[in-house]
């Protein structure tokens, strides 16, 4: 006796809404992960939302799920004029998301001289399809508003039209038309220089440590100076990695002993 194939269950998110003051709206709807999801939400200047999700699940079934819902809306939330995927913008990337996304698209709908909703218009549509250009995704109907991508995202991910065939995106970049988001992506911070400093030239090449401290937090940066052009050099050289020096240090610096003991026990 042999029992029916059951397909392993995905593990579920539930998507909920976050408006910019901070309340959060659940719609109730899941979405499995390691299944690519047709996800649907549409807003009106009176509130409604709506969201819906399709695709096809574990055991290779069509389903298609509405959640409907209302949220406090003022005029001013449909003046924006930037769009932001993947993560909460606030001058910075917060709340970020991990997980694949695929041709984002942005619409609007109006209403006829009945009143009735009419045909939705296409405003925007970002192609994920990977390029050379690593930096930006170009905007197919409207080339002045490209997405600009922070902290080097994934690209030439599988995407829904993969087959298999290709092992290569460049040779069939269309299978290959999503981007991997990850919370911890970082390419650069962009921060502006904070401090500094001329280094004496007769200053002694060793290891220095500078130390920052915020009143919430502290820490020693470690720093090599090397010797001055003309200087004196010793008769023994120090190779530093600084390349590569806080992944293999360990941060075994004694400033550095609370806090990590502190990540230990949680």
């Amino acid at each position: 006796m042999t029992a029916p194939f059951e397909p392993r269950q995905k593990h579920k998110e539930r998507i909920c809404l976050s408006l910019a003051t901070g309340e959060q709206l659940p719609t109730g709807i899941a979405v499995a992960a390691d299944l690519r999801t047709d996800l649907r939400i549409s807003i009106d200047r009176d509130g409604h939302i709506r969201a819906i999700s399709s695709g096809i699940n574990a055991r290779e079934e069509a389903f298609r799920n509405v959640a409907d819902l209302e949220a406090p809306f003022s005029a001013d939330a449909f003046d924006a004029t930037s769009v932001c995927f993947a993560a909460i913008w606030r001058g910075h990337p917060e709340h970020a998301f991990n997980g694949f996304i695929e041709s984002p698209e942005l619409r609007a709908a109006g209403n006829d001289s009945h009143g009735d909703q009419c045909q939705e218009t296409l405003l925007a549509h970002w192609d994920f399809t990977p390029t050379l250009a690593h930096t930006s995704i170009p905007n197919s109907l409207d080339s002045d508003a490209p997405l600009t991508l922070v902290n080097a995202s994934m690209r030439a991910v599988r995407s829904s039209g993969w087959t298999g065939r290709k092992l290569d995106w460049k040779h069939a970049p269309a299978e290959y038309a999503a981007i991997r988001f990850h919370s911890d992506d970082l390419s650069d911070c962009g921060r502006q220089t904070s401090i500094h400093r001329e280094i004496p030239a007769d200053m002694a090449s060793v290891v220095y440590g500078l130390r920052v401290d915020n009143g919430e937090g502290a820490d020693t940066i470690p720093l090599y100076v090397t010797v001055a052009s003309g200087g004196k050099h010793a008769r023994i050289a120090f190779l530093a990695p600084t390349l590569t020096y806080l992944a293999y240090a360990n941060n075994a610096r004694g400033n550095f002993s609370w806090p990590l003991a502190a990540r230990v026990k949680t």
